[in-house]
């Protein structure tokens, strides 16, 4: 499974409107680099690609619900001992648009329960402008552009 690329989705902050900020993710040979949009700042994180390891069919079945049909068409990538875990669900060829990764515990595991998983965009689906479209439709049901802190204005609301 080819990783490199860019990743663009939501992460939870109380500092906005909306309960959430932009969150970027990206990948490469040597690095993981991981950004977010707090309303505030921009929180960032990054770390070497070696400790990014495939996770084994037992430890992906582990973080479902016994007879989830769901562990036998994820693969799960681990960042770290405890760091975040990223689900790579198989793609819906009826829907390329949908969101096929879920990113786990990037917070930690007090955030994570409350929050629940965040869901990223691949970067095919940045590429769509689906991730762009996300924010038009937030936007548009808040009545409020620039509602999401975004990282292309220095982690605040634009």
């Amino acid at each position: 499974m080819e990783l490199n690329g860019t990743y663009l989705g939501f992460a939870p902050t109380d500092e906005s409107g909306v309960g959430v900020g932009e969150l970027e993710v990206v990948i490469d040979d040597n690095t993981v680099t991981f950004r977010h949009a707090t309303g505030l700042t921009i929180e960032e994180n990054d770390g070497p690609r070696s400790l990014l390891r495939e996770m084994s069919a037992a430890e992906i079945a582990s973080l479902f619900n016994e007879g989830a049909d769901l562990s036998n068409v994820t693969t799960g990538y681990r960042f770290g001992e405890n760091g975040p875990i990223f689900l790579f669900t198989d793609p819906d060829p009826e829907h390329p648009e949908a969101a096929q990764i879920l990113l786990l515990q990037l917070f930690g595991a007090d955030i994570d329960e409350i929050f629940g998983p965040m869901v990223l965009f691949t970067p095919d689906q940045v590429e769509a402008g689906h991730f762009e479209t996300a924010i038009a439709d937030i936007e548009g049901e808040q009545g409020d552009p620039g509602v999401v802190p975004r990282l292309e204005n220095n982690g605040l609301r634009s």
